[in-house]
């Protein structure tokens, strides 16, 4: 036996981090517990069950594969160590009793077992089998083979190419665990080849009958999202400015499809295209306002704000009180000004977050030396509240990503920094969700983010905390934190 000293969580005053310096909300304080761990054949995995598959057991054919664990000693003393015939070993040479080996794993078939009970009375009746699980299939975790993906500063400035197995390895690609990301822009580029696989699909209306509201939501054909100016379905650009499809392509552009870029959530995401300035360069709290509720009525559980203004807006505020209570978290920016924001330099909706808990204020930093704020971004150490990528002194055009048509430009902003925000939101909720089955409220993933984020002392009079993105703290922190397969969260909600 072999004794690992590893933190457990209890409590709820000073929380762990990564990063001391970039603590601020309380999560959970650490403790030291000594677990037993057996180093000799790892036998002790199915000792409180023999079948440890990851969905339920249905009746399969002769072809499916599954995974026995054998306990070598017994199979080498007995004349036949396996008792039912519905056990078949496949694709291998018979199993060889080698006096050195105490457990090895055997491919093997279920032939013509109907059900779970039948599959527990086989499984508990060997003696010999310690244990089945899945043979799951396997990959290598590489870079994403994205053509311009070595161009992307951002990403690596963020941490991006650490955190990637973490973030990519494991995630069943059904329905249930996809995320979605509404984007409040001027529209998606519905068509661009490395975003049209990530659009988000409303399954009732593109299904449904032409010029009718299928889903009885209000709104006619709102099969990708919407157009809040023309109230059409057409959540497409109006203009020449494809500000909404650069801001798309950061938080998800489609990776490893030997394409362009990667966006910073490579699976399992969907972006709502929610178009609040239609053929305009302007728009309204009004438009915006009911985005938001939109988002929040139609399954979104990241709300990406990548515009505003100077003022308050109290019905703004109200409609993001209204999505975070629906459990959409709410990431904005906060302006591109080049002013410190006070309570009477206030821009909305960013400088709201603060107040809400669940939203969270984006600045921009310098992608090639994020301890540095771009020139042009506002900044508050009370009413911002992170910092990402907007700009890079290596290339004053700024950001790559999709534009119109199937092309690719630079651009700079507070804009550009929080869809990647956003997507490390998605990619928390996501994560938190596959590892655990637990949706955690906007307020954890506020905590989560802003608790691993890195602090940066150049940044500690612009931005709250002087916090800057961090994917691979991120990461640390929640395979710490939510073990797989845990019942409930080690993190306090």
């Amino acid at each position: 036996l072999a004794y690992v000293v590893s933190p457990i969580l209890i409590g709820c005053s000073a929380p762990i981090s990564t990063n001391p310096m970039s603590i601020e909300k309380p999560l959970c304080t650490a403790s030291t517990t000594l677990k037993t761990v057996s180093n000799r054949d790892g036998a002790q995995v199915f000792s409180s069950n023999k079948i440890q598959l990851n969905q339920a057991f249905t009746k399969v054919s002769a072809t499916n594969d599954y995974i026995a664990t054998l306990d070598m000693a017994c199979m080498r003393s007995h004349k036949n160590p396996v008792h039912s015939a519905k056990i078949r070993f496949k694709n291998q040479q018979p199993v060889t009793f080698h006096s050195s080996q105490g457990v090895v794993s055997a491919q093997v078939s279920l032939e013509g077992v109907s059900d779970e009970a039948e599959l527990e009375e086989i499984i508990q009746s060997e003696d010999c089998i310690l244990g089945l699980s899945d043979n799951l299939p396997m990959q290598k975790l590489a870079m994403p083979n994205d053509t311009n993906f070595s161009l992307q500063t951002n990403l690596t400035a963020i941490g991006f190419q650490s955190s990637y197995d973490f973030f990519n390895s494991n995630l069943s690609l059904q329905a249930a665990n996809r995320v979605i990301i509404a984007l409040i822009d001027d529209g998606i580029n519905l068509q661009h080849p490395d975003l049209k696989p990530n659009i988000w699909v409303n399954s009732k209306e593109i299904f449904g009958v032409p010029g009718a509201d299928d889903d009885g939501n209000g709104y006619v054909d709102d099969i990708y999202g919407y157009d809040f100016v023309s109230q059409t379905g057409d959540p497409s650009h109006k203009t020449s400015n494809p500000h909404g499809s650069h801001v798309a392509g950061l938080a998800a552009a489609v990776s490893n499809n030997n394409l362009g870029i990667s966006g910073v959530i490579t699976k399992n995401v969907k972006l709502m295209a929610l178009n609040v300035f239609g053929s305009g360069g302007g728009t309204t709290s009004a438009k915006i306002d009911e985005a938001i509720r939109y988002a929040a009525d139609n399954g979104a559980h990241v709300i990406n704000i990548s515009l505003g203004g100077q003022g308050r807006s109290a019905s703004t505020l109200a409609a993001i009180q209204y999505a975070v209570s629906k459990n959409v978290t709410v990431i904005a920016a906060i302006g591109n000004d080049g002013e410190q924001l006070t309570s009477s330099n206030f821009y909305s909706p960013g400088s709201y977050a603060p107040e809400v808990n669940g939203m969270i204020s984006v600045a921009a930093v310098n992608a090639s030396n994020v301890s540095q704020i771009c020139d042009f971004s506002n900044y508050s150490s009370s009413l911002v509240e992170l910092s990402a990528p907007g700009c890079d002194s290596q290339n004053s055009a700024g950001l790559l990503s999709t534009l119109s048509g199937s092309s690719y430009g630079r651009h700079n902003g507070t804009s550009m920094a929080t869809p990647q925000v956003s997507a490390a939101a998605a990619l928390a909720i996501l994560s938190i969700k596959n590892r655990t089955q637990v949706t955690v409220t906007p307020a954890v993933i506020e905590n989560v983010l802003l608790s691993t984020a890195t602090a940066k002392p150049s940044l500690q009079t612009q931005v709250k905390g002087a916090k800057t993105l961090s994917l691979s703290s991120l990461a640390m922190f929640i395979d710490i934190n939510y073990p797989i397969g845990s019942p409930q969260p080690l993190v306090c909600n």
